[in-house]
């Protein structure tokens, strides 16, 4: 027979296979009673991966401000993170003096004329630096553009899976109302999505060329920036220090996701100063379901997650979080059921699979604090 290839199949190609799918499983799972609060939230069909290394080009966001230094009042050079996100006649403020931006010396430093505006120039230690915006001459020239340079990130697609005892009787009864998470199905299920919900915290993206074997990389490989050890109590201080980072860096997080022994302590911050949103009473108290912080103008979700570990506390943008599967030339890597038997036999051996990545977008916009006690 043409084609036909002789012993045990060794890739997991599944196109073949399916008998049910899980694509939009999750949506049947209870957040609250499975512990997967943050997977529920962002889901998992954020976007479809073409390669079992998924790529994808990221500029860094906008700083609102940096902490800068200048030695005196009359020093003419200025170093910055970036200087390329400035242009010439540019205005930037650093405490009460002004500075003018004449010349983009190279990708760290500018030359300025101080005590702009009426200002009075004066030394800046580790102060913050923001800009006014560009203040052109009348028929001055266009100023050159602004560079955006554009970094190269990827992770690996991972494949999940967790082995499944089920007939073609049983999945055929247990589709008729349109929920196959039934028994043994969900349970499975609810194991498999709490394995994805860790890795989408902890995972390490690693490579193993000699068992041809890919593991996603999670939050935690990718946020790097706005990471405090508080190597103590939970407090409103470290908090807001951690949420003010991040908005300096540009970003706006919307979710704070804390362990249970962690929610716990947060609870007990609020004795003083209420920071929660309170929407109904549970066993004499009040439910709490957001937390306002002094340095944002909007509340932040509380979602309480299992799969965090319980001296950590994460702020983040869920918007710049996203889960995908791989899917690509007939192969589906959504969540589903698939026969592992011999061809032809309706036996019960059955494996619940998923092609699962992470993708992390703008690192900076996301920070988390551990070390809590």
């Amino acid at each position: 027979m043409s084609g036909f290839v002789s012993g045990t199949k060794k890739y997991l190609s599944d196109s073949a296979d399916h008998i049910l799918d899980l694509r939009n499983g999750l949506d049947f799972l209870s957040p609250r009673n499975d512990g997967i609060g943050l997977l529920k939230k962002i889901g998992t069909n954020g976007f479809e991966a073409k390669s079992v290394k998924h790529e994808w080009t990221e500029t860094a966001l906008a700083s609102r401000g940096e902490t800068v230094t200048l030695a005196d009042g009359s020093v003419t050079s200025l170093t910055v993170a970036n200087a390329y996100q400035y242009q010439v006649n540019e205005l930037i403020r650093i405490e009460n003096e002004v500075v003018r931006v004449t010349a983009i010396v190279d990708g760290t430093t500018l030359t300025i004329v101080r005590g702009y505006a009426g200002s009075t120039g004066a030394a800046h230690s580790s102060k913050l630096a923001y800009s006014l915006g560009s203040a052109d001459p009348e028929n001055a020239l266009a100023p050159a553009g602004i560079a955006d340079t554009g970094d190269r990130l990827y992770n690996y697609v991972q494949t999940l899976t967790r082995g499944v005892s089920l007939s073609n009787d049983e999945i055929a009864q247990l589709s008729t109302d349109g929920n196959p998470l039934h028994g043994q199905i969900e349970r499975r299920f609810i194991e498999l999505n709490r394995q994805l919900a860790r890795n989408l915290f902890y995972g390490i993206r690693y490579e193993d060329t000699t068992n041809n074997i890919h593991v996603m990389g999670g939050l935690k490989q990718f946020v790097t920036t706005n990471v405090t050890n508080v190597a103590g109590a939970l407090t409103l201080a470290a908090i807001d220090a951690q949420i003010l980072n991040i908005r300096l860096a540009g970003g706006q997080p919307d979710t704070l996701v804390v362990s249970p022994q962690q929610k716990q302590k947060l609870d007990a911050l609020d004795n003083n100063l209420q920071r929660f949103g309170k929407d109904q009473k549970t066993g004499g108290g009040l439910m709490t379901q957001t937390w306002q912080s002094g340095v944002l103008d909007s509340p932040l979700d509380v979602m309480v997650d299992d799969s965090i570990l319980t001296d950590e506390l994460w702020i983040l943008d869920t918007t710049k979080v996203k889960v995908g599967h791989l899917s690509n030339n007939g192969v589906n890597g959504a969540f589903h059921v698939e026969d592992a038997t011999t061809p032809g036999q309706d036996g019960e051996t059955r494996v619940m699979r998923g092609k699962y990545t992470v993708r992390v977008e703008q690192q900076k916009a996301h920070g988390y604090l551990y070390g809590l006690s």
